[in-house]
């Protein structure tokens, strides 16, 4: 018998070389790092991924809540047959139980995601070719379903459609991403997975709606990066981007981190659709979400070398882009011409009173993070009373409540009179008896534990230290 020969120097070899592809670094193969296909990946018929963060779901995700740790099968809840791993659900038409789940979707799920108005068609199309995204929305829509009108058989039914669909995703990562539309159909299969555990079905403490975040972040870098994600995405598409960004914005903002979308970008989504289109108005709330982004990265900045000193000139230059006023419409104006739509005069007067909620928290946001004033300073006060004014504007439609939330998160929890309080509280009853999303009780919940003695205590980022970081709010 022949032995093989060790290095002289006792040391092991070396198969992989620093920087190396994921496939050859899996392989463990010597990968020659020619970009952006390298030898190997190209002989072997692979995708050559040289990204810095691995896109894998893991199975610690795979369940949660009252069903954690059972052992559940994986299988389709609309179909009831059973899926595995390696197991794809093949999809060319749908069964009358998923056209069912899928009706509900684009009924009763897809409007409560925008501002009442903006129309927007159902990603279909897409979907029947990409089953981790059809499978998302059969996932919320059965979700919703069970919070609507829950039992235990819709319980176990929607955890399970999140099952399928996140092993479908993963066997979707493993085989690569080979076409831009593969890769746009998983940018919107983990933005829905956001919504359904950030917003309808949040649990404390899960990673799961974090690394749904940082897998849509990296598939758009994969496609170019947010500004070629936005000029390439469908309307349907863009409308769902604008939504994450502003997912990601308010979380950053809450959260103390730094937004995904640079201040730059928010402008983009103006020249396309967006969650917030066709309100009219002097300008678009994309101005507010980037003096917004702006103040972030500004105020960790300054977190970060605690010796700088904050510029009064750069606190000046963004209290008055925010104080810019809105163009103000009266009824009786409008009723004296018998040309304009009244009821197109009332959403744009109930949207433009959400975009001014939203300037007061830009505001209070600006006094607290960046000035450090305590909550209980006049001026903070004044955009908690001015922003709760805003948001008593709002009808009980459901799009413009769906938007509302960051608002009321941020008035409320700076909120220091008794009648602001139950007018926060009493509010958000209402938005979750109309939603049925999960993510409002926690918010409630969280507001509650904040108003007790003390709880109010220091700047911006200790109110919102103990906020749940698997929670989404628009």
């Amino acid at each position: 018998m022949t032995l093989r020969k060790q290095p002289s120097n006792g040391q092991k070899r070396i198969r992989t070389v620093p920087g190396s592809c994921w496939p050859c670094r899996s392989r463990r193969v010597m990968c020659d790092l020619q970009k952006p296909t390298c030898r190997k990946c190209a002989k072997a018929d692979l995708v050559c991924n040289y990204s810095k963060r691995l896109l894998k779901w893991q199975d610690s995700l795979a369940s949660r809540g009252y069903l954690a740790g059972k052992n559940i099968p994986v299988r389709d809840s609309t179909s009831g047959q059973d899926s595995t791993p390696r197991q794809e659900l093949g999809i060319s038409t749908l069964s009358a139980s998923q056209q069912s789940a899928f009706d509900y979707f684009r009924q009763k799920v897809w409007p409560l995601l925008f501002v009442g108005g903006v129309e927007s068609s159902v990603p279909f199309t897409l979907a029947l070719k990409s089953p981790p995204l059809l499978l998302s929305i059969l996932a919320l829509a059965t979700t919703h379903k069970a919070a609507d009108a829950p039992t235990n058989k819709l319980k176990t039914e929607s955890e399970q459609a999140r099952l399928a669909c996140i092993s479908s995703l993963r066997i979707q990562l493993a085989k690569g991403i080979k076409e831009e539309e593969q890769s746009r159909a998983i940018v919107m299969t983990s933005i829905f997975l956001c919504m359904l555990d950030g917003y309808l079905n949040p649990q404390d403490g899960m990673a799961a709606t974090i690394e749904h975040q940082l897998g849509a972040q990296a598939v758009i870098n994969i496609l170019g990066g947010p500004l070629e994600a936005i000029l390439r995405a469908a309307p349907n598409e863009l409308v769902l981007l604008s939504e994450f960004a502003s997912m990601d914005l308010s979380r950053a903002l809450i959260l103390g981190e730094r937004p995904y979308i640079v201040p730059e970008l928010w402008s983009k989504f103006d020249s396309g659709r967006s969650w917030w289109e066709d309100i009219g108005g002097e300008e678009s709330p994309a101005a507010i979400f980037k003096e917004l982004a702006k103040m972030a990265h500004y105020a960790l900045d300054h977190t970060e070398n605690p010796a700088s000193e904050v510029s009064v000139e750069k606190v000046q230059d963004f209290e008055s882009n925010l104080q810019a006023p809105l163009k103000e419409v009266s009824l009786y104006s409008v009723m004296q011409d018998a040309t304009e739509d009244l009821t197109q005069h009332h959403r744009y007067m109930e949207a433009q009173s959400l975009f001014r909620a939203f300037r007061y928290c830009a505001l209070i946001y600006l006094y607290r993070a960046i000035c450090k004033f305590p909550t209980h300073h006049k001026l903070v006060q004044q955009r908690v009373q001015q922003c709760l004014e805003a948001l008593s504007m709002l009808s009980e439609q459901a799009g413009y409540q769906t938007c509302a939330l960051f608002p009321y998160c941020v008035a409320g929890a700076h909120s220091v009179a008794d009648f602001h309080r139950e007018t926060v509280m009493k509010n958000l009853d209402i938005i979750e008896m109309q939603l049925q999303f999960g993510n409002i009780k926690v918010l409630q919940s969280y507001l509650r534990t904040l108003w007790k003695p003390g709880g109010q205590a220091g700047d911006w980022f200790h109110t919102f230290k103990d906020f749940s970081k698997g929670v989404y709010i628009l």
